[in-house]
């Protein structure tokens, strides 16, 4: 089999990137055999299943494959549906770091209040509410600096692979639509909970008709099946929760 290799663009926003993250081992364990990572995206930094430095056959901008539009239960079967894997042996993202139990602090929380592409946000009670809530928990911001200040331990600013240690070491997640959202779908340990942020705009439909990996909105196409999720409203509204019950 010719070697082959993959880029992942360097001008994709963190999400975009994170998103690919599973196909190298995916391919692996079908093929037997490693993809080349041309772009060395650091996503692929820690990842097994890749080799660099090594003169690929032929080429293939992941970005740039047609993608499906269809109803999957994860985005690594819809990915599939191009890709013709016979089977799925890793369906969610995967950076390979600190993924043993060891590296999970019990009562640590990770708040991301901010999106950049989506332009969600946490409104003041909506902070004030996971601070009520969660008072006994260490609560870790992380994100970029200028995201609205939650008034916790600040962590904001930081590297990517330092903001994925605080990520990966926490129990819970609790964020809106956006790269460390998908930064937290790489470890299945995390209790993870998603604000859908109506007052953003991003969202044109009725929110009754959500769920998760839905062709219908494109947030919806990111995250899935293993995510809680909540509104910022003070209804329960389809599989949502009102914010209150975070």
């Amino acid at each position: 089999m010719e070697k082959l290799g993959i880029v992942i663009p360097d001008i994709l926003g963190v999400g975009d990137k994170v998103q690919f993250s599973h196909i190298p081992e995916n391919f692996y364990k079908n093929h037997g055999i490693k993809l080349i990572d041309v772009s060395h995206c650091w996503t692929l930094d820690k990842n097994p299943y890749i080799e660099r430095g090594v003169k690929p056959d032929q080429v293939i901008d992941l970005w740039k494959l047609s993608w499906d539009s269809g109803t999957y239960l994860s985005r690594a079967e819809l990915m599939n549906s191009v890709l013709k894997f016979p089977k799925i042996y890793c369906r969610s993202p995967r950076l390979y770091f600190n993924e043993e139990p060891k590296h999970v602090i019990q009562n640590k929380i990770c708040l991301h209040s901010q999106g950049i592409s989506s332009k969600s946000i946490f409104s003041h009670k909506i902070i004030e509410k996971i601070k009520e809530r969660y008072s006994n928990y260490n609560i870790v911001q992380i994100g970029g600096k200028g995201d609205v200040d939650c008034g916790v331990n600040d962590s904001r600013g930081l590297n990517m692979w330092d903001t994925v240690k605080e990520i990966s070491t926490s129990a819970i997640f609790i964020g809106v639509n956006s790269g460390m959202m998908n930064i937290a779908n790489c470890y299945p340990h995390i209790n993870k909970k998603l604000i859908i942020d109506l007052a953003s705009g991003q969202f044109n439909e009725n929110l009754n008709k959500f769920n998760p990996l839905s062709p219908n909105h494109h947030l919806f196409g990111w995250v899935d099946y293993g995510w809680q999720y909540y509104n910022d409203t003070d209804l329960d509204i389809g599989c949502t929760y009102s914010y209150n019950k975070i």
